[in-house]
Parts: structure tokens; C-alpha cells; sequence
């Protein structure tokens, strides 16, 4: 506005026209919360938490006071900001910087992926074939060197 005032010709100096619409946003000055948290452990109807603006935080000082911590399958090193402009900011220097917070933002942490070595890993040892199939081959190998024995003694 004071670049306005003060230059005539400015870019920022438009001209109305009848019919022409101002709309002023209303300011959002809360933060959402999502994802891999805490609060959901808390409040399981609840997948997302609002919180207050504090000026000059960043996504680690949210998640901790209002979402209830980190989940046990949360990527603490990606933690993503969607500004209420579309921009999205992510976590930097190798995950430890979260991104600034600001009015209207959502902060999404991120879950761990499943590796398919780790599901597999998973999937428990089937001891009773183990011992069969050790069992069975053991057996052949003496009833095999019995037979050779034979043939050759006599």
C-alpha cells in the first residue's frame, strides 16, 4: 500500500472497474497435523490435529506439543509442509532441519515403507519341515552306504 501512495505509476495501482470483486481472505491461524503421529494413538477417530500458530517454529516443535510425538513407523526425516499456497517445503540436512511453520500450513510426516526382505523375514521358520526333510535325507545316505557295504563285503 505504501508503494502505491507514493509512486503514481506503480504496478501495484489498479484500476476498478464497476462489477470488479475485492475478496480479502480470512487468516487461518491454525496449523494441521497428519500422518505418521502420536495423537491418533491418543484419539483414534482423529487421523489429523489442529494447533495454534506460534511465531518462528518449526514442524518438529508441532509434532511434538500437539501431535503427540512421533509414531513408531514415522520417517522422522521426511517431514513435509504444505503452505496454504500450494508450496511444499521438506525436510533438509540430511532430515535434521524441519521446515518454519507458517499461518494455514499442514504438516504431513511421512511412514516407513515396508522392504519385501523385511516381510519375508517375517513369515516364521517352519522347524517341523526342516527336521522331516534333514530326516529323510539322512536316512538315504546310511541305507545307501548299508547297500555299499554289502555289495562290496561279500
Amino acid at each position: 500500500m505504501k508503494e502505491v501512495l507514493s509512486k503514481k505509476d506503480s504496478k501495484y495501482d489498479y484500476i476498478l472497474e464497476p462489477g470488479d470483486v475485492i475478496s480479502v481472505p480470512k487468516i487461518n491461524n491454525l496449523v494441521s497435523i497428519s500422518g505418521a503421529i502420536g495423537f491418533k494413538h491418543i484419539n483414534e477417530s482423529q487421523f489429523t490435529v489442529s494447533s495454534p500458530y506460534h511465531n518462528g517454529k518449526r514442524a518438529g516443535f508441532y509434532i511434538r506439543k500437539y501431535g503427540g510425538g512421533y509414531d513408531m513407523k514415522a520417517k522422522k526425516k521426511e517431514v513435509y509442509v504444505v503452505s496454504s499456497n500450494g508450496k511444499v517445503k521438506e525436510t533438509w540436512l540430511f532430515g535434521l532441519m524441519k521446515p518454519k511453520i507458517q499461518t494455514g500450513d499442514k504438516i504431513i510426516v511421512d511412514y516407513k515403507v515396508k522392504s519385501a526382505k523385511k516381510m519375508k523375514q517375517k513369515n516364521p521358520v517352519n522347524w517341523n519341515n526342516i527336521i522331516e526333510n534333514t530326516t529323510v535325507k539322512i536316512t538315504g545316505l546310511l541305507t545307501l552306504l548299508i547297500l555299499a557295504n554289502n555289495v562290496f563285503t561279500n
